[in-house]
């Protein structure tokens, strides 16, 4: 079976509602790496409708096949309002 990541669509969401900033702030890369590993995930931009935060997190859940799949994903977006 193979998972599609959509990690990097939510993230490209992100750098979008939040007018192009880092997801991650100043952090370097491997910092970024270890906070992933972690847990952290970034915050949802406050001016994000919410059923597109809903997708980022749903686009960085820990397990990969937990995660939406980029079909459901651009399905959901297109249902936006």
């Amino acid at each position: 079976m193979i998972f599609r990541d959509v990690w990097a669509f939510g993230i490209t969401l992100f750098e979008v509602y939040a007018y192009g900033d880092m997801p991650f702030g100043n952090l370097s890369n491997n910092e970024v790496c270890a906070a992933v590993v972690s847990g952290l995930r970034p915050e949802v931009p406050v001016n994000c409708h919410p059923e597109v935060g809903a997708i980022m997190m749903d686009c960085w859940r820990d397990v990969p096949h937990e995660r939406v799949s980029i079909e459901d994903a651009l399905c959901r977006m297109k249902a936006i309002q």
